[in-house]
């Protein structure tokens, strides 16, 4: 898995972890299915360009980059 993709996913989990959003909440939130989001969660589904933009600005974020990169110098001390 590259380091993009790992970051998305520590992100990802640490986000939902601070804001106490289910993967059902963030389903609701951007119109993909839970059961994608938990493969996304577990590194068992690929993310594309178009999921990934969707994810992150449904969390608040201006773009998929600035989730990728800015958040996680900003939560990097979450646990994985």
């Amino acid at each position: 898995m590259c380091d993009a993709m790992e970051n998305f996913i520590h992100n990802l989990k640490c986000v939902m972890a601070d804001r106490g959003i289910r993967q059902i909440d963030l389903a609701a939130m951007t119109g993909i299915k839970q059961p994608n989001i938990s493969k996304i969660l577990n590194g068992g589904e690929q993310v594309s360009l178009e999921r990934g933009e969707k994810i992150a600005l449904a969390l608040g974020f201006p773009s998929l980059g600035a989730f990728i990169v800015e958040k996680f110098e900003k939560v990097k001390n979450c646990m994985r």
